[in-house]
């Protein structure tokens, strides 16, 4: 019960932080995305979490287990949180090139 704890709070996290990174201004550190660009980014990562939860997961259960399989999704979350922040790094890194008035 603890573990499904741990790995909904790393799910609900996520799900909540990653729009507000995404509507939150280049400035502040954020992606400056509109609320329809907001919108197909998490509609493209619903279609991406179907697909690989019909095809990818019961192949990496049948091969390694319950047990690894939730190891690796834990660990990609920790990375997945890294991976998520490096476009605001590139956005911040790009107007600071070009100028303050940059639009991305």
């Amino acid at each position: 019960m603890v573990v499904y704890a741990g790995l909904a709070l790393h799910t609900i996290s996520f799900d909540q932080l990653f729009p507000l990174l995404c509507s939150t201004k280049v400035e502040d550190g954020g992606l400056g995305m509109t609320p329809g660009q907001i919108g197909a980014a998490l509609s493209v990562a619903g279609v991406m979490a179907m697909v690989l939860q019909i095809t990818v997961f019961p192949w990496g259960h049948n091969r390694w287990g319950g047990l690894r399989c939730l190891r690796v999704v834990l660990g990609m979350y920790a990375a997945l949180y890294f991976v998520c922040l490096l476009p605001s790094v590139l956005a911040n890194s790009v107007c600071a090139l070009l100028g303050e008035n940059t639009q991305i």
